[in-house]
């Protein structure tokens, strides 16, 4: 029975140890993002939009290896550009990447703010406190449910419906490879109804 509970403490002090050293990595890559997203509005060479951020975010800022999310899973696209509706927020209305169509990274460019999803965690409260220390905020819940109300179409981005939305995504796909010029292979940029009748 001892070497059971040893067990135990063994296994629960190496999760956490491991959800730590993603915590920080998912930070370091949110940093990263953010240093290169500034670096761009400083010195032009971009789109910027009327409040002097890039209006996107490219790949081939990291030579097309991007800094990546440990913390959500692999299959998720890399960024969402904030829509239009969500110009005034600071974070993203859906913080937990709980289906395919939440990237791991959410970018509003009216605010030049990046925020990291958080993946699947065994319970809200430890999402939420991982959420927090990755972004360094302190919001409370997972999903902006006032948001939702007021626009019904959460977290919906191109490809999940067969329809695009007003945002756009960098998504990783082996089948985007080499589609833009420029980027690296393995990863896909699409921009919301620009791409659509393309």
């Amino acid at each position: 029975m001892a070497a059971g509970i040893a067990g135990g403490y063994l296994w629960s002090r190496d999760s956490r140890d491991d959800l730590d050293a993603s915590v920080m990595r998912a930070r370091g890559a949110t940093d990263a993002i953010e240093r290169e997203i500034r670096i761009r509005a400083a010195t032009g060479g971009v789109g910027l939009n009327g409040r002097g951020w890039p209006t996107t975010v490219d790949v081939a800022w990291w030579d097309g290896r991007p800094p990546q999310n440990p913390l959500v899973p692999g299959d998720r696209a890399w960024l969402e550009i904030a829509r239009e509706s969500e110009n005034e927020l600071l974070h993203p209305p859906v913080r937990q990447s709980v289906r395919r169509a939440h990237a791991a990274f959410w970018y509003n460019p009216a605010k030049g703010v990046v925020r990291a999803r958080v993946g699947p965690a065994v319970s809200d409260r430890i999402a939420i406190e991982v959420y927090n220390r990755v972004n360094g905020t302190s919001v409370t819940e997972l999903f902006d449910t006032l948001w939702e109300a007021g626009n019904g179409d959460l977290g919906r981005i191109e490809g999940e419906d067969g329809d695009a939305s007003e945002g756009a995504t960098v998504e990783n796909s082996e089948e985007g490879a080499g589609e833009d010029a420029g980027r690296a292979s393995g990863v896909r940029v699409t921009r919301g109804d620009d791409e659509r009748g393309s």
